[in-house]
């Protein structure tokens, strides 16, 4: 959800950062992850970590897509997402 709005609200050319803990194939990357994720679900069923697949398919599916992953402190991902622009046959000038 959070990437198809960003899809509607980016210019192109923008891009979305998102940065946090993420599930990879299902699993925690860390036990401080899987007990942080047990704290925000008893908060609220909708909330705690995500697939990171989930985050990438949904970038597939829209734009922004990911350009770069980056591991941090933690057991954090900064998830970088670029909303592409066409660009001139020159390369200098975006198209609308």
């Amino acid at each position: 959800m959070l990437i198809a709005s960003a899809d509607a609200a980016l210019a192109k050319g923008s891009i979305l950062h998102l940065y946090g803990p993420f599930r990879e194939h299902g699993a925690h990357t860390a036990p401080s992850n899987a007990t942080f994720d047990d704290r925000l679900r008893a908060r609220k069923a909708s909330w705690g970590i995500h697939n990171l697949e989930a985050a990438v398919t949904a970038g597939r599916a829209h734009q922004p897509h990911l350009a770069e992953r980056v591991a941090m402190p933690a057991n954090n991902l900064s998830l970088i997402f670029h909303k592409a622009c066409r660009y001139a046959a020159t390369g200098s000038e975006a198209l609308p």
